[in-house]
Order: C-alpha cells, then sequence, then structure tokens
C-alpha cells in the first residue's frame, strides 16, 4: 500500500511537472522551429530574405495567394502570449521567403543566409537570385496583382512592415513585389555586389532592372498624359512589367490614365553579360544586348503604321520609344 501510494505521489508530481512545462510553453512560445522569424527560417533554409505577410485582426493571408511560387509556411503556434501580441482574430499569417518554392538559391549569393528584417524589394529579389525588384501599385488603392503587373517575374505582395521601400499604405488592395527574372540563378557575369542603401536612395533605371536579370537593356514604354501601353501590344518578345515613378529613376512624368510599361530587351538569360547602358541608346543596342544582333527602326513619321506581325515577323520586336537615338522624327499616330 504505501508502494502505490508513494508511485501515486510521484506521478503526480511528473503530472504536475509536464503541466507547468506545457503551460511555460503555452505561454511564452517555446517550440523551437516556430520561434524562428520569418527573417531567420527563410535564412536559415538558405533561401534568401524573408518577410510575415498577414495584418490583424482579419489575417487572411495565404502562401498561394500572397506567395506564390516561393518557400513559404503559415505561422504556427507560438503560444497565448504570441497569439495576443499578433492580434488575429481570424485567418492565418504567413512567412514568405525570396527563393523558390522546391529548390535552394544558386551559390554565391552572400545574402542568401545573412537575417535581415528590412529591405527593399531590389534586395529581397537579389537574395535569391531573381535579378532586382521593384514595388508595383499605389496607394490609396494598390490594386495590383501579379498576373498583370508582373507576368515575367517572380511576384510576392509586398508588407509595408518589412520593405524599405513600399511608400504610402493601401487602404484597399495590394502593392507587389516584382523581380527582374522567374528563374532563380546566379548573378549575370561581370556582376557585382549592389550598393542596396544607394538603389533605395536613388532607384534603379530600367536597364539596371533588365540586366540583373539576364535580359538586356531595358526602356520604358508609354507617353503622358494618356499612357495607353501594355505588355502584349508594346513588349511582346522581351521580360516585361508595369512601369511605376516611385521605383524607376527614368520613369519620366506620371500618367493621367493608362500605364507605362518597362520594357527588357530580351527575357532572363543565365549566361548573358552585363550589358553597360549607352548615353544614347539606340535600336541595334537594345538588340544587340539581349542577343538578337543588330536592329533597325521601321515606320515612316508622320503616320508610322509599324507593327511586329507585319514588318518584324521573324524578329525581336518592340514598339520603339522615342528616346531611342536612331528614332528620327515623332509619329503623329501609330508606332514605330
Amino acid at each position: 500500500a504505501l508502494k502505490n501510494k508513494g508511485c501515486q505521489r510521484s506521478t503526480k508530481v511528473w503530472i504536475s511537472v509536464a503541466l507547468v512545462i506545457i503551460l511555460i510553453g503555452l505561454l511564452v512560445g517555446l517550440l523551437p522551429d516556430w520561434s524562428k522569424s520569418a527573417a531567420e527560417w527563410c535564412a536559415a533554409e538558405d533561401a534568401g530574405r524573408g518577410f510575415t505577410k498577414g495584418t490583424a485582426p482579419l489575417c487572411g493571408a495565404s502562401c498561394a495567394v500572397d506567395c506564390p511560387g516561393h518557400k513559404c509556411r503559415e505561422e504556427g503556434f507560438r503560444g497565448i502570449l504570441h497569439i495576443i501580441r499578433r492580434g488575429c482574430t481570424s485567418g492565418t499569417r504567413i512567412q514568405c521567403c525570396a527563393g523558390p518554392e522546391s529548390s535552394p538559391v544558386p551559390d554565391g549569393l552572400v545574402t542568401s543566409k545573412s537575417v535581415k528584417d528590412t529591405f527593399t524589394c531590389a534586395e529581397f529579389c537579389y537574395s535569391a537570385g531573381f535579378g532586382f525588384g521593384i514595388i508595383q501599385g499605389t496607394a490609396p488603392a494598390c490594386g495590383a496583382s501579379c498576373e498583370n503587373n508582373c507576368p515575367n517575374g517572380a511576384c510576392v505582395r509586398a508588407s509595408s512592415s518589412s520593405f524599405l521601400d513600399f511608400g504610402d499604405g493601401c487602404v484597399s488592395g495590394h502593392k507587389l513585389c516584382c523581380c527582374a527574372s522567374k528563374i532563380s540563378q546566379s548573378p549575370p557575369s561581370g556582376s557585382v555586389e549592389p550598393d542596396f542603401n544607394a538603389i533605395a536612395s536613388n532607384k534603379i533605371s530600367s536597364s539596371e532592372f533588365c540586366n540583373s536579370g539576364g535580359s538586356g537593356l531595358g526602356v520604358i514604354k508609354g507617353t503622358p498624359p494618356a499612357c495607353a501601353a501594355s505588355c502584349d501590344t508594346d513588349c511582346p518578345h522581351g521580360l516585361c512589367a508595369k512601369a511605376w515613378k516611385n521605383s524607376l529613376s527614368n520613369m519620366g512624368d506620371g500618367c493621367v490614365t493608362g500605364n507605362k510599361v518597362l520594357c527588357c530587351a530580351g527575357s532572363s538569360s543565365a549566361n548573358r553579360p552585363v550589358t553597360p547602358e549607352p548615353e544614347k541608346m539606340s535600336c541595334a543596342d537594345f538588340c544587340n544586348s539581349a542577343g538578337h544582333g543588330l536592329g533597325v527602326i521601321k515606320g515612316t513619321a508622320p503616320s508610322c503604321d509599324a507593327s511586329c506581325s507585319r514588318d518584324c515577323a521573324y524578329g525581336s520586336c518592340i514598339n520603339a520609344p522615342p528616346s531611342f537615338a536612331d528614332f528620327g522624327k515623332g509619329c503623329a499616330s501609330g508606332n514605330k
């Protein structure tokens, strides 16, 4: 009987100890993996920069929608205090990494394993081998989507608390971080480790954006105030994204209606060297930067009725911007 009482007492003690440990775990969130922040988890996974997405009280973030194609996880249970601190009454928060969902980032990217809680979109993309990145979307109604604004690059919905170049907050909709490439790859030959502080202060040019993803030189398409440019029409053969004044140094005047687009000379290539941007870019410079050989301007002013499908059916083609050195006289209608 005494032995049984001793066993019962010992069992109660161990149960009490276990309950205390569980209680401490509930209060402070001691589960080891989930104690990591997004920045720490992504760095540990060799997946570049990382951030948390989902705003209280309705933390309705989703890996499939907010972080498509990137390494991502829902934030797990990290204790009662964690839940109180996060303030989510419904939905989930996610931890989103720059790196691809199913493969490690390329070798040689020193930013992929370092921990940093705040960064620019350019640094986020670069940390996983997607070239530079630009923020897409204009407050207060930030109606940007990866499908419409960044069809050719890796893309995530940006977080105002992590992206230094996020700008003004959104009353509705989302801003995006749009990368220069969909392919995670080592930087193009001739690249040097970027000064991201300088990039944050001075922005990047369209050519710097395109070059970083191995897509050659880049130009801005669309003439204000009615900037009716589109990737399908103005840049059918190159990497393309909607252009935003707050992200690009050569954006020019803003649009009253429509959009400008950023058009690269080619698609992403891992082996393409960086092409220095000439002081005055010609059509030949643009084409040659993406390995398309030389190029010529098609269309005669004032009615410049040229089209890629008819006048350049077997070559790489864009609607030429007036900024080209060999553009010639401007068009009263149509395109060169």
